[in-house]
């Protein structure tokens, strides 16, 4: 009888114990920075590049680079733009590799970017359009990204657009081409994206950009890491990239990853 009680005994402390871990630790992770960081983003090579080893984008080995100094693993999954951002809304993901405020205002932002980027117009070689401001896209059809930010005149420009002769919204992956075809059929008068991308783009599917042409740029942009705000340590790893980003040297370390990829 007094072995079967100890039996019983030793069974219900390896029971308990089993219990215990197999509780999730939320209210430890509520507030303690992870060990590793989930981040969404979408193909928007040459910044972040999906299924390349190699070359898998300037903002992605330069925030995973950071990161990797914080003592901190990151896995980063790519997406369509407007899912990347519903993966953090719903807490499956972290946080975006990169955002600027305009595409999720409730999201806890870095104070210091990453880095920036220029968002630029092309046409076709002979047209005679040039972009001079938000009043000059009333003579074009533009072709954008649904769900992008480029700039909060544009964006706002795009968001009260009446008809799709005003503006041609499209998404899904590999837009550079798709705008491109477009021009060529003069469904478009004018596409928008940032310069290193188009030109990148445009180098994948073999798209020669000297046959079309620059008809104008925005100022350069920063942009950030962002994350949800429903992680309470959010601010905390916030204020960390912050340091981290603000260091000379770690300047130095974006310009020899970006020379990588522009040859610049």
């Amino acid at each position: 009888m007094l072995l079967g009680c100890q039996m019983l005994k030793q069974c219900l402390i390896i029971l308990g114990w089993l219990f215990a871990c197999s509780m999730p630790t939320a209210q430890a992770s509520d507030s303690e920075l992870p060990s590793q960081l989930t981040l969404a983003t979408t193909n928007w090579c040459p910044y972040a590049c999906p299924n390349s080893d190699k070359l898998p984008g300037i903002a992605y080995e330069y925030i995973q680079a950071t990161l990797k100094q914080l003592d901190m693993d990151v896995d980063i999954k790519f997406y369509p733009w407007t899912r990347a951002i519903k993966e953090v809304e719903s807490g499956r993901a972290h946080g975006l590799l990169t955002a600027v405020r305009e595409e999720a205002p409730d999201f806890v932002f870095t104070n210091t970017p990453t880095m920036s980027y220029r968002v630029c117009f092309f046409s076709n070689k002979d047209s005679q359009w040039r972009y001079k401001g938000v009043s000059s896209l009333n003579a074009v059809t533009l072709g954008a990204i649904k769900g992008y930010g480029y700039d909060s005149d544009i964006d706002e420009y795009i968001r009260n657009a009446k008809s799709n002769e005003a503006v041609q919204l499209i998404s899904g992956g590999k837009e550079i081409p798709r705008f491109i075809n477009m021009l060529d059929l003069n469904r478009i008068d004018a596409f928008l994206d940032d310069q290193y991308v188009a030109a990148w783009e445009a180098k994948t599917h073999r798209i020669d950009l000297a046959d079309y042409q620059n008809a104008g740029c925005l100022s350069e942009n920063p942009f950030f890491m962002a994350f949800s705000p429903n992680f309470n340590w959010a601010s905390e790893l916030v204020k960390k990239l912050d340091v981290q980003f603000s260091k000379k040297e770690h300047q130095a370390l974006l310009n020899e990853i970006i020379k990588k990829y522009t040859n610049k």
